[in-house]
């Protein structure tokens, strides 16, 4: 498998050569492409029960071969203290993308960007009832990296990892007072170009 993904990453045209798009550009590659997708994968939070999964979208806006800006909206539940808190996370972020290797079929990518963080808080007491429900917003920096493989001119695929660290002081008064919330979180999605 990663001799095959090797082989398909050295897939470029040599300069002068003409692809189906017009000079210098393959047949699986669209530039300034719209991409619209969805992702899964799991994260860690510092301070959390347990790893957890989670569910995202993602909109990707190409301003040359090499940058991109990325919108993306994800949703995750993670358990603090043996299962007495629960919190739902929707993280809201916009990042700023460089593709150092436009041209390759598996392009590995670089990134930084910002987010809004919606936590809904819900405090157990026991299995089942609830002692506060609380939403908290805060603001949060991330970066990392990635490898996009594009599959033909309509679709690409991703693996994306990030870390993502939260301004934790919103939460002095809430029940994830002194919670370690930064984490780290891998993904992998499907991108539709339009």
């Amino acid at each position: 498998m990663l001799l095959l993904l090797a082989l398909l990453s050295t897939q470029t045209l040599q300069d002068g050569e003409r692809g189906p798009r017009g000079p210098n550009y393959p047949s699986w590659y669209r530039p300034y492409t719209n991409q619209a997708g969805m992702r899964v994968g799991v994260l860690d939070e510092e301070d959390a029960d347990n790893a957890t999964w989670y569910l995202g979208f993602q909109l990707r806006q190409w301003f040359t071969p090499a940058i991109a800006g990325e919108f993306s909206v994800d949703w995750h539940q993670s358990d603090f203290e043996d299962d007495g808190i629960k919190v739902n996370q929707f993280p809201i972020q916009l990042s700023a993308m460089l593709f150092p290797f436009p041209r390759m079929r598996l392009r590995p990518y670089g990134l930084i960007g910002v987010g809004w963080y919606v936590s809904q808080i819900n405090i157990r007491s026991g299995n089942t009832a609830i002692v506060t429900d609380e939403t908290e917003t805060t603001f949060g920096f991330h970066a990392g990296g990635g490898l996009e493989f594009h599959i033909n001119p309509q679709y690409s695929l991703s693996l994306d990892l990030r870390y993502i660290a939260v301004d934790e002081g919103v939460f002095d008064d809430s029940g994830l007072a002194g919670q370690d919330l930064d984490y780290w979180q891998a993904a992998v999605g499907i991108n539709f170009k339009f």
